[in-house]
């Protein structure tokens, strides 16, 4: 293929891909009446694409090794299963001093487990913390380097950006970096906010975006 031909291509199939981002890839039909060439060079791109493969890899990979598909439906689906994140964990230092402070921001806590574990949820979304004497164990479910003020967490805060710096001057927790344009989770990982950092009781960083 020339290089006007594989640029034609490569824009071809970015355009292509913005198009189905947000739709289901179980429900996506991809038609192609175009030059053999061409045809697998979409096809097959655009599938590895989406599975994590770079454009550079998947073109050489698979540009002209493939049988032809001209005229035919190319059915792709996704593998990903997964929803969401339900829960992550951290281990707790300050175990007072953290639960009021995520208290303070609107999680809900729960002490069932205590003095064991504890945890802090908001919506379907919650953060587990184990204490002092569950995670200095040598045998136990966490990371193997997870210290207190390992955690990097990054929220989406629904409100004004106002009534975010009025609640965090509120609970003492004091702005260390921001505002700051991010590339936060929304839209597939493209969607652009504004974001403020701040340190909880045990040092670990957290990020509220606002989109």
């Amino acid at each position: 293929m020339g290089e006007k031909t594989t640029k034609a291509v490569q824009s071809y199939i970015a355009k292509k891909i913005e198009e189905v981002q947000n739709r289901n890839w179980k429900q996506w039909v991809m038609e192609f009446h175009e030059r053999e060439k061409i045809t697998e060079y979409i096809a097959n791109t655009a599938y590895f694409c989406h599975k994590g493969i770079s454009f550079t890899n998947s073109l050489q990979a698979f540009g002209s090794k493939l049988p032809s598909l001209k005229g035919r439906k190319f059915y792709v689906e996704s593998a990903m299963t997964i929803k969401a994140i339900d829960h992550i964990a951290l281990p707790l230092e300050h175990v007072d001093e953290m639960l009021c402070f995520y208290q303070a921001l609107g999680f809900e806590i729960s002490r069932q487990f205590a003095p064991d574990f504890y945890s802090a949820a908001f919506g379907n979304h919650k953060i587990n913390f184990h204490a002092p004497h569950i995670w200095k164990r040598e045998k136990v479910l966490r990371g193997t380097t997870a210290l207190p003020g390992c955690g990097d967490i990054c929220f989406v805060w629904e409100g004004t950006e106002e009534a975010l710096i009025s609640l965090l001057k509120e609970i003492g927790s004091e702005i260390i970096d921001g505002p700051v344009k991010r590339l936060g989770g929304g839209k597939s990982g493209r969607a652009v906010g504004i974001s403020r950092y701040v340190r909880d009781p045990d040092s670990n960083l957290l990020e509220f975006i606002v989109y």
